[in-house]
């Protein structure tokens, strides 16, 4: 009987590991490499991506306007902002990403568009659950103005959230669609008139998180991810801007299960010296939710843009060279949450 040597097995069994590691790194480099490319010359048909480039060509063919909203996709598929021009007679324009880019998105989006659009009100909408997620270290990355401006964001992952971001399966298959479509001459993701079109990002709620929807909890709030709308409250007093926060709408089952919560976040919110709509979140009745349980129909965005802008006009032209409204945080919190409560009544009247 022939037996291998153990040495000779052993060694033939670490080449094979060094071999394996060796190409597995040489795979995740090239995809690196790839997507990077994709991203930088922007050929990643992927509707966030899609949308991104979209908003920021908004910023390049605008003119000076007076109220600029920053926020996710709650905003996105609420807001006509040519609805909101007639009824306030001032200029708009949004700039809306995902949740995804979180706060760090809204930071970026903002501090790329200020000089060019010098707007006198900064109304930032988010969906309500943005607290209970994690940092948007990636958000920020992606949309970072300054790629040597990352201070604040810790080394590991500034290395660990690029490396993850331009291997992931988003941005690599975003690269392949792209550069197919462009030689086939395919179409890319769709846009619509001031966002991207929702169905590209996912389909309908299902009935079980319609049934069964989330009940949002204090115990659920991520207390460092209010790191970059600091900043962005930074931002305002450095450029005496009137910045105002609003709670995006929300499937009304949600915000009554929600309450404490609510009350929670917005004392949050409130220390970071940004203004907070009362009134907010709009809770929307089940006939009226779109795609997902924060997005409306986008047949009532005319709807939904006049109920927000009842809500938001009296905080417009503030003057913020004395800072924001002296009302203590606990007040201004209580005023905040009882009319949320309140709004599901003054959402379903009339239209």
């Amino acid at each position: 009987m022939m037996y291998q040597n153990s040495s000779t097995f052993s060694f033939k069994g670490g080449r094979y590991l060094v071999c394996l590691a060796v190409a597995l790194i040489a795979t995740l480099g090239a995809a690196f490499g790839f997507s990077y490319y994709g991203a930088a010359h922007g050929l990643v048909d992927h509707p966030y991506q899609v949308n991104y480039r979209f908003q920021l060509d908004k910023i390049e063919r605008s003119r000076p306007i007076e109220t600029l909203f920053v926020g996710d996709s709650s905003l996105g598929a609420m807001l006509d902002t040519e609805v909101w021009a007639q009824l306030s007679n001032r200029s708009a324009l949004h700039l809306a990403l995902t949740g995804s880019d979180g706060y760090a998105g809204s930071l970026n989006m903002a501090r790329r568009s200020l000089d060019r659009l010098r707007p006198r009100n900064l109304v930032i909408v988010h969906t309500l659950d943005m607290m209970t997620r994690d940092v948007a270290y990636v958000g920020f990355l992606q949309t970072n103005p300054e790629p040597r401006d990352e201070v604040g964001i810790p080394l590991y992952s500034r290395v660990i959230e690029r490396f993850q971001l331009y291997t992931s399966r988003e941005l690599v298959v975003g690269t392949v669609r792209g550069l197919m479509g462009k030689a086939l001459g395919t179409p890319p993701t769709q846009m619509g008139k001031e966002y991207i079109l929702l169905p590209a990002i996912s389909g309908a709620p299902t009935e079980t998180g319609l049934s069964k929807p989330p009940i949002l909890s204090e115990r659920e709030i991520n207390p460092r991810k209010i790191t970059f709308l600091r900043q962005l409250g930074t931002l305002c007093r450095a450029r005496t801007l009137n910045c105002i926060y609003a709670h995006g709408p929300l499937y009304d089952e949600v915000c009554r299960a929600s309450q404490a919560y609510l009350h929670a976040v917005q004392r949050h919110i409130l220390s970071t010296g940004i203004d907070l709509v009362e009134g907010t979140p709009v809770c929307v009745p089940r006939s009226e939710l779109g795609d997902a349980i924060d997005h409306v129909k986008q047949d009532l965005k005319a709807h939904y843009t006049k109920r927000y802008y009842e809500l938001i006009a009296p905080y417009l032209d503030a003057d913020m060279s004395q800072g924001p409204p002296s009302a203590g945080v606990e007040g201004r919190t209580a005023r905040a949450v009882g009319n949320a409560i309140a709004s599901p009544a003054r959402v379903r009247g009339d239209r």
